[in-house]
């Protein structure tokens, strides 16, 4: 599967039972550069109820401040979500590994496929705000913080994030890409 990052994407975060995080009526344009995530810009948006929870709004402001290039907010706002649910997200994740669950599929997945994504709201949300925290030390020039945060974000394997492109792709997978890239 091939991961470039056109000008503009339209990413949708998984969240919690279905909440989702997609571009609003603005979108923010993203030079092809090192520091271009493989998704950009987000807005809360609920796929079935059109509430949010504070790990969406938390992940959106992170986003958003990223994609301003304003490094330092969206480390502020990545790091409140980290703070936070980490501790659940840990959870999450030890339970479904403990249990041997099958990794969630990257790429186009089935509607079923999606739920079970959904489902992992919070687990999603920190690895995606672990995620945009060590492309935002990158961007900043924490060569050295980066790497812990990226080390640290490729211990979520069950987490998702939705591309509006129509495919999901694992943070873990990319904040093992971006280690390589720093090595």
């Amino acid at each position: 599967m091939k991961r470039t990052a056109p000008k503009t994407v339209l990413l949708l975060c998984v969240l919690m039972l279905g909440l989702s995080c997609d571009v609003p009526g603005e979108r923010m344009e993203q030079p092809q550069t090192e520091n271009a995530l493989p998704t950009q810009g987000v807005n809360t948006v609920s796929a079935q109820t059109q509430t949010t929870g504070m790990n969406t709004v938390l992940t959106t402001q992170a986003w958003e401040a990223y994609n301003r290039r304003d490094y330092k907010a969206a480390i502020e706002s990545a790091d409140k979500c980290i703070k936070e649910f980490l501790g659940r997200a840990m959870r999450d994740q030890e339970t479904l590994a403990a249990k041997k669950t099958p990794l969630p599929p990257i790429g186009a997945v089935s509607n079923q496929d999606k739920q079970v994504i959904f489902v992992r709201g919070l687990l999603n949300d920190v690895a995606t705000c672990l995620y945009i925290k060590g492309r935002s030390l990158e961007a900043e020039g924490r060569k050295e913080e980066a790497v812990k945060v990226y080390k640290e974000t490729a211990k979520y394997t069950y987490a998702r994030c939705w591309d509006t492109q129509g495919w999901f792709w694992s943070l873990s997978e990319g904040a093992l890409d971006r280690l390589r890239m720093l090595r």
